[in-house]
Order: structure tokens, then C-alpha cells, then sequence
């Protein structure tokens, strides 16, 4: 097993701060953190939907996000990204999560989209 040194955790409102200004403390405090560190493809898949049936399912919704924008692949693809790996690089992860938005926040839309 690999052991990446590599890891960093940001909150939502950190990552939104406009301009690198802080966020107030209580908008960092209500947000989730995610770390950047190696994933598994099953792993990340899980995260970003964790109400699915079953790892299987996961991971097909996963990749059919992934690969439906061409735009996304170019920007995996470029940053090491392969299709048939089993695992996601720390750079690689970033970029989804900059793309797709934290997992949280994901989650949270796909379930009640009409709420925002």
C-alpha cells in the first residue's frame, strides 16, 4: 500500500472565501472538510454517493459523471488520470473536487435538488 504524504483539508467556505479573504468562523465551522490524499476509484465513487445501493453502483454513476464531460477527462488525462487504475492521485482528486464541487455539498444536491 502507498502511503502519500501528501494531504491537505480545506472547508467549503475556505475554498469559496472570494480573493483569499477568511470566511467568518462560524461559516467555517458549519462546513465539511475533505482531504486530499490517494482514493481508491471505489473509495471517492463512495463518498460522492453514499446513499447507492451498492460500492457497484457507485462506482458506474461515478464514472459515468466523470466520463460524460469531455472537458473534465482533458483536465484528468493531462493531470495522470487513467482509465483502468484503481486508484486517484492527490492531484487528480483536487481537480474532481474543484470540477464537481466536495462531496458534501454534492450529495446534498443530488438528493434535494429543488431546494436550491
Amino acid at each position: 500500500m502507498l502511503n502519500i504524504m501528501y494531504t491537505t483539508s480545506y472547508t467549503c467556505a475556505e475554498r469559496n472565501a472570494p480573493f483569499g479573504l477568511p470566511a467568518s468562523t462560524k461559516a467555517i465551522a458549519a462546513m465539511p472538510t475533505f482531504e486530499y490524499r490517494m482514493y481508491s476509484k471505489k473509495e471517492l465513487a463512495l463518498i460522492y454517493y453514499p446513499h447507492s445501493p451498492s460500492p457497484r453502483t457507485a462506482q458506474r454513476n461515478f464514472y459515468k459523471l466523470i466520463s460524460g464531460d469531455a472537458y473534465l477527462m482533458n483536465k484528468l488525462e493531462k493531470a495522470g488520470y487513467k482509465k483502468r487504475s484503481k486508484f486517484l492521485s492527490p492531484k487528480v482528486v483536487r481537480i474532481l473536487v474543484e470540477e464537481l464541487g466536495f462531496p458534501q455539498e454534492y450529495d446534498e444536491l443530488n438528493r434535494h435538488p429543488h431546494t436550491f
